[in-house]
């Protein structure tokens, strides 16, 4: 742990600030252990990358030698599948089905043109930020410039947020 966060955590109910100077002092400490934070979740970020890519490349030779030992092995067939079943687990050859790359905007075009819209969604959104615009708040309600009550929003007041910048 870093000695900015160390000397934070020991003193947590001792912090008083009385002066702008001592304000300022603090924002400073403040950007250096949120820096430590970072610095010390980037290197844990790329240790943790290391130890996934040197499992992976180690799982997946494993995986390549199975591979190998099942294909020179004889066995089941099911419909979707061939396996073999051993002492501490299974290995499963499955069949898949194909992978469909597909240009929606040109299928959309075409099942208009020929009769498919039954296979094109049209999607509902509301526009908030429109509908916002549109309406104001009247005792913690949304009400239309007609003055009719607008069902189905509700207002939650929500206190003032402490921000520090810097």
């Amino acid at each position: 742990m870093s000695e900015a966060l160390k000397e934070t955590t020991q003193e947590q109910e001792t912090l008083d600030v009385r002066t702008d100077i001592e304000a300022g002092w603090q924002l400073e400490r403040r950007k250096k252990i949120a820096a430590d934070r970072d610095e010390l979740i980037a290197f844990y970020k790329e240790q943790i990358k290391a130890v996934e890519e040197d499992a992976d490349f180690k799982i997946g030779f494993i995986d390549r030698a199975l591979y190998a030992f099942f294909q020179n092995k004889p066995h089941q067939r099911t419909k979707t599948q061939e396996y073999v079943k051993l002492p501490g687990g299974k290995l499963i050859l499955k069949t898949q089905n194909p992978e469909y790359k597909r240009d929606d905007k040109t299928v959309i075009e075409w099942l208009k043109q020929n009769g498919g819209e039954k296979f094109v969604k049209v999607k509902e959104e509301l526009d908030w930020s429109g509908l916002k615009g549109a309406t104001s708040m009247i005792d913690g309600r949304i009400v239309t410039a007609e003055g009719e009550f607008v069902p189905g929003i509700e207002v939650v007041e929500r206190e003032p947020k402490f921000v520090v910048e810097g």
